[in-house]
């Protein structure tokens, strides 16, 4: 099988797969197709051409040590051994072929717009990293397509317009699926299959209980807006997210200030213009506010009062961030 752009591009993906203690297998089936699976997402890529490696299963990291090597390979299976190559040398690919993995078939239930696979992808940057919570580790696809996600301090949520599903599934998050361009996506008793013709991927469902977000959607009548000033932009709070004693901004009426992480000494100050109907005070974390100017075109952010969450609402998006305690 010659080295192609499509294997390359499979094998940028498998790299991204979930880290696991076990060896990842890269399993090839005689229709071209060849995939890795994993516990909680699954890659497939077609391949243009054909192989001689049906019912092979090589270490991934066998493949990618090949891949940092050599720019251009062809894999060889001559019935002895499952080798690389290049044209002047050989590398032994470490298989495993004892037990040939049968490829899952999905059965689809129900095809959701591709609006749900954009807020998804922007709602992973919201999930918690804490593996105990397993059930926040991914993103919620509410019945009515709502999309959701949280890590107990910030909350993403978008309405997507289409079809209920009746079902509230929690999907787990998965960086392969960084630009890609899918064509169908589905849900399924499993998980959620994305279709991309060439390629597809499989991101399996998360048995748990997902808070009740609806408990922390603000009401919008105990709060006012603070009307962002048109000078403050997200180039400006990254210059400071760089620096790396500071994580904190202190936010009032008329200034941002700039604290150390564990201190809370101001380290910088910068006078603003905040329009606002009351005095307001708010500790928040630097990156948690640049959340709001990335992923939401408003200037607007809703405050209540000290140590009370704060959203901001764009369109059909929202986001909800809990502030740092002030005494």
């Amino acid at each position: 099988m010659n080295y192609s752009k499509e294997l390359k591009t499979f094998l940028s993906k498998a790299a991204k797969t979930e880290k696991l203690r076990i060896p990842k297998y890269v399993h090839f089936y005689d229709d071209n197709k060849v995939e890795i699976i994993t516990t909680r997402e699954e890659v497939r890529f077609t391949l243009p051409e054909n192989h001689e490696l049906n019912g092979m299963n090589i270490t991934l990291d066998s493949l990618l040590n090949v891949n940092k090597v050599w720019k251009t390979f062809a894999v060889v299976n001559n019935g002895n051994e499952v080798f690389a190559t290049n044209g002047k040398g050989k590398r032994t690919l470490t298989t495993n072929n004892d037990k040939i993995v049968p490829r899952q078939e999905f059965i689809y239930y129900k095809e959701l717009p591709i609006q749900v696979y954009e807020e998804f992808m922007l709602a992973s940057n919201f999930i918690s990293s804490d593996e105990t919570r397993y059930f926040m580790n991914g993103v919620l696809i509410d019945g009515d397509l709502t999309v959701v996600a949280t890590d107990g301090r910030r909350l993403y949520r978008a309405e997507v317009d289409g079809e209920p599903t009746d079902i509230p599934t929690i999907i787990a998050a998965s960086k392969v699926l960084e630009k890609i361009d899918p064509v169908h996506l589905y849900l399924t008793k499993d998980g959620l299959f994305i279709d991309c013709i060439t390629e597809e991927y499989f991101l399996c469902k998360i048995n748990g209980q997902f808070p009740n977000y609806k408990r922390v959607i603000p009401d919008s009548k105990e709060y006012v807006p603070i009307t962002l000033p048109k000078d403050l932009s997200i180039t400006e709070i990254k210059k400071f997210m760089k620096v790396d004693k500071i994580n904190r901004m202190r936010v009032d009426n008329t200034k941002i200030g700039y604290t150390e992480n564990s201190s809370d000494i101001l380290v910088y100050e910068e006078p603003y213009n905040f329009e606002c109907d009351v005095p307001f005070n708010i500790a928040i974390d630097v990156n948690y506010f640049e959340n709001f100017l990335t992923y939401l075109d408003s200037n607007k952010l809703m405050y209540t009062a000290p140590n009370k969450a704060i959203y901001m609402i764009d369109k059909h998006r929202m986001i909800i961030v809990m502030p740092m305690q002030q005494d």
